[in-house]
């Protein structure tokens, strides 16, 4: 996602939310689509594939994995219960 996301400054015009389930999601597919294009894939087809998770710190810029007060663990579950099934 690019782009500009004003949620951690309490700014107006948010246009992009998320819950713990979508970004599994989001992961997953990812997966699926890297096993999908093995002629696109960096490491061999035979080996799980390399799916890069960029910003699972920025809490600056609303993208983020980590534990929060508000939030606990939910994110990092759900990416783990994803990644369970793979």
């Amino acid at each position: 996602m690019d782009g500009w996301d004003p949620r951690p400054w309490n700014e107006s015009n948010i246009w992009f939310s998320r819950s713990p389930q979508e970004v599994a999601n989001f992961v997953d597919a990812a997966i699926n689509w890297a096993n999908a294009n093995p002629a696109l894939r960096a490491e061999p087809s035979s080996i799980p594939p390399l799916v890069m998770m960029e910003a699972w710190n920025e809490f600056g810029e609303g993208s983020h994995l980590l534990p929060t007060v508000g939030e606990s663990t939910a994110y990092g579950d759900a990416v783990a219960a994803i990644l369970g099934t793979h």
